[in-house]
């Protein structure tokens, strides 16, 4: 007969293998739930984010994977400038090689932001990249991430994350965050023209 110290050792054994079989499933199944478009010298990071926007190619881009809540745009080691300004519609990440390594240049234009946050209901990442002003600076006015925020009905998670970005040179503030949730972590904001070097506004919506 098992005593019931052998009984215990079994329970956690058996435990141990089903619950290490599902959660490599669950963590399968979430990696499965989302697509990769890969900027390239044809396919343009507007074009790539485009792409995610609407769940469907645009052209020369195409995805890997299914689309899903975390989808991805992959920007390699380089410069790339990009224009028009990145209106984002869906969750997405946006993930460079490293913030010295991925340069985002953002020309001058029309366009008073850089990028976008442009629904209340999207958790945008951003990670490993710089993010750089109007090559015209300090003639184009330009911010560089406007967050719309307001009117987001679940408070518990962000509109904005940024980690290891630089966002820098450009006319207007670096981020403005209109009523939004904005995480920052290991990033730099900074020499954008607003008040003195003015990196960010911050707009409440009460």
């Amino acid at each position: 007969m098992y005593s019931t110290r052998d009984r215990n050792f079994f329970r956690f054994v058996l435990c141990t293998t089903f619950c290490g079989v599902v959660s490599l499933a669950s963590t399968a199944a979430r990696k499965a739930d989302a697509a990769t478009v890969t900027v390239s010298s044809t396919c343009t990071v507007a074009n790539a984010v485009a792409t995610i926007n609407a769940r469907a190619d645009q052209s020369p881009c195409s995805h890997s994977g299914p689309f899903g809540s975390n989808d991805t745009v992959e920007v390699p080691e380089g410069n790339f400038d990009v224009t028009p300004a990145l209106d984002i519609n869906r969750s997405l990440t946006i993930h460079g090689a490293g913030k010295w390594s991925t340069f985002l240049q953002f020309p001058s234009s029309s366009a008073t932001y850089a990028i976008k946050v442009n629904n209340p209901s999207i958790v945008v990442k951003i990670d490993d990249l710089f993010i750089g002003g109007p090559s015209d600076f300090p003639t184009s006015a330009m911010t560089g991430i406007v967050v719309n925020g307001a009117n987001d009905s679940n408070l518990f998670d962000n509109n904005l994350e940024l980690s290891y970005v630089v966002v820098s040179g450009f006319t207007g503030p670096g981020i403005v965050n209109l009523g939004g949730r904005v995480l920052v972590s290991n990033t730099l904001i900074y020499l954008n023209y607003t008040g003195a070097w003015g990196p960010v506004f911050i707009a409440v919506s009460i």
